[in-house]
């Protein structure tokens, strides 16, 4: 899935932005990509472990709505589309 250093740096990148844009705690980040708290705080540093499996990609699609070549891309307003589209769907 993930062909690139680029891709996995944008990844991280992505990660550590939407977690500030939608203003979550550590704790509902982490629930939110199906880790733990140590693997979100790798994530954001730009370090992947082998705990960060591709099912976090699925989770943030499910959970958050921003698909896997979104989190992957360097396009930050393809992510703010793909935020508020999932939010006016299932938040009303």
């Amino acid at each position: 899935m993930v062909e690139t250093k680029t891709e996995l740096e944008n990844f991280c990148r992505n990660v550590a932005y939407i977690h500030r844009k939608l203003a979550l705690s550590k704790a509902q980040m982490a629930k939110t990509m199906g880790i733990g708290i140590a693997t979100l705080d790798n994530i954001e540093k730009g370090v992947i472990t082998k705990r960060a499996g591709v099912s976090i990609f699925f989770e943030m699609y499910d959970n958050l709505g921003v698909s896997p070549a979104t989190l992957l891309s360097d396009d930050t307003e393809q992510i703010n589309r793909e935020l508020n589209y999932y939010k006016k769907r299932h938040m009303g």
